[in-house]
């Protein structure tokens, strides 16, 4: 099957699976799946098949007898019974998988049903989808016929879950990909170099630590063509940007700008581009990003044909990349919300997503201060929008890339700050009583935990540390801390505002950003001052 193929079956499967169960999955309960872990084998198999009867019923009588709802009790059986070598059970949660939705699967061994699983499994759940991937993968390498229509089958998997943006999919494809193609044709088989430079860039999209330790030596081999060895360095760039090291990885990125320019594909010039314009939003150069952004959005708009355009293959959905990270760069520069293509899937999507709740808070705050001199009043429609895209970025953020990563803390926090500010009209009035303090607190110190292990400078982190100082301060709810937050805070601007040669128009204007969180923090130190037993 070719990769276009392949994209159009996970629309296709998109359409199949119920419009309820792509909302949420009936989760198996905590005490029963910590009994089912700790159980004897066949323990384990009475206690998963009950649970999944016990949550068909249910499903039945709401109406969807296939139980679409309850395949994460399947994929959690799945996995168990995998982990301890229990086929007949593993085949079931597949077979259970694969026919819980209404149109049929054409599945004629285990290795096809397993694949067919995951696939589905990926198009309502990414991350319970993975352990089915990670299988498939594992089963197609033992096959002892494992050829070359494997290998084309994992390259078009790999190039099918890159089109949707799901990075730790394309890992498992690509790294199998890449070792069937060595094992087929040799250590410097040039499918094996390609295919693993794409493993390199996921994992480095991932902020994976073994794409750092790869990069610390170059990367590549004498197999590996002159595009793929550009598309490895950009990866190890990505990989420096997101262990906190935003200049270090512009420089890296920059010395690669002639080498790629002496690349004959768009495409692949424009990797090197985008990765740079991405680098510089992070670093908040808007204006530095835009040029090299609208150069790669023009190396690729020409390539897009209607044809592509609607059936979202790869030459259109990198030209949506393109313009929606130039969006982004725009939006920030002129405080506007940027638009999410349509093409825009995964982690490119959350991307944009992020970047546009972010430009709905500039907005926000901006009519916040209108309010609290009295020029204008209290309406909620920018902050209900505001609130409603970082729920939205929090909730696919932790579909994406982990619940506990320090990224999904950063979006919690605001999200916490959002619930708050909506539900008491820009923190003004009583609370309503949708809102539970206690709940919004528990959030807060949750999300503060979460962002401790990005770098002092890291943006995200400064952000995440002003918005919960203000939380904490507001109300006496925590005076000590949101002045240990705001010290942290300003910490990490001081240090990212120095990182710059010179005090030029980027350090200004990146000076005057922090400015409310520099005023911020000497109100809240005045009232750390001003409490009974404290000093300043």
């Amino acid at each position: 099957m070719r990769p276009v193929q392949t994209f159009v079956h996970a629309l296709a499967l998109c359409a199949a699976v119920p419009a309820a169960a792509q909302v949420e999955f009936r989760p198996m309960r905590e005490g029963v799946q910590a009994a089912a872990r700790a159980a004897p084998d066949a323990r384990m198999e009475q206690i998963v098949r009950r649970e999944h009867a016990t949550c068909v019923v249910g499903s039945t009588e709401r109406g969807d007898p296939k139980a679409f709802e309850c395949n994460n009790i399947l994929t959690f059986a799945f996995d168990e019974a995998r982990r301890r070598g229990m086929r007949p059970l593993s085949e079931w949660a597949v077979r259970g998988i694969t026919d819980s939705i209404y149109d049929p699967v054409d599945a004629t061994s285990p290795l096809t049903r397993l694949k067919a699983a995951a696939g589905i499994m990926s198009s309502a759940d990414y991350p319970a989808s993975l352990p089915l991937h990670a299988a498939y993968v594992a089963d197609l390498l033992a096959e002892p016929g494992a050829g070359r229509e494997a290998l084309a089958d994992l390259v078009a998997q790999t190039e099918r879950y890159e089109q949707l943006g799901y990075p730790a999919t394309i890992l498992i494809y690509a790294e199998g990909a890449a070792t069937l193609a060595r094992r087929i044709e040799g250590a410097q088989s040039a499918t094996g170099w390609r295919m693993h430079a794409e493993a390199l860039r996921a994992a480095a999209m991932l902020g994976r630590v073994q794409a750092v330790r790869e990069c610390t030596s170059a990367p590549g081999g004498p197999g590996a063509d002159d595009a793929t060895l550009l598309h490895l360095r950009v990866s190890c760039a990505i990989a420096t940007e997101q262990a906190g090291r935003w200049r270090e990885a512009e420089q890296q990125l920059r010395a690669l700008l002639p080498e790629a320019q002496a690349q004959s594909l768009p495409h692949v010039r424009a990797d090197v581009l985008v990765a740079l314009g991405r680098n510089l939003i992070r670093q908040e150069l808007y204006d530095a990003a835009v040029p090299f952004l609208t150069t790669a959005r023009d190396l690729l708009a020409p390539l897009v044909t209607p044809e592509d355009e609607r059936l979202w293959r790869a030459p259109a959905i990198r030209a949506a990349r393109a313009q929606g990270v130039l969006n982004i760069a725009i939006g920030f520069r002129d405080g506007e919300p940027s638009g999410v293509h349509r093409a825009l899937t995964g982690i490119y999507a959350l991307e944009a997503s992020i970047a546009a709740a972010d430009t709905w808070a500039m907005a926000a705050e901006k009519l916040q201060r209108d309010i609290d001199r009295g020029a204008l009043q209290w309406e909620g429609g920018v902050w209900r929008q505001m609130l409603t895209a970082y729920r939205q970025a929090y909730e696919e953020a932790g579909r994406l890339i982990g619940k506990d990563t320090p990224m999904v803390a950063m979006l919690q926090a605001k999200d916490a700050q959002g619930q708050e500010q909506f539900l008491t009209e820009g923190f003004r009035y009583a609370m309503t009583r949708d809102y539970i303090e206690e709940d919004i607190i528990r959030d807060m110190k949750s999300a503060i935990a979460g962002m401790a292990p990005l770098p002092r400078a890291d943006r995200h982190r400064v952000e995440g540390l002003t918005v919960a100082a203000a939380f904490m301060a507001r109300n006496d709810r925590d005076i000590p801390q949101a002045r240990s937050l705001c010290r942290s805070a300003m910490a990490g601007a001081i240090e990212h505002l120095q990182s710059h040669a010179e005090f030029d128009t980027a350090a200004q204007t990146q000076l005057r950003r922090r400015a409310p969180l520099f005023s911020q923090c000497v109100k809240i130190a005045w009232m750390a001052g001003k409490a009974p037993g404290q000093t300043p």
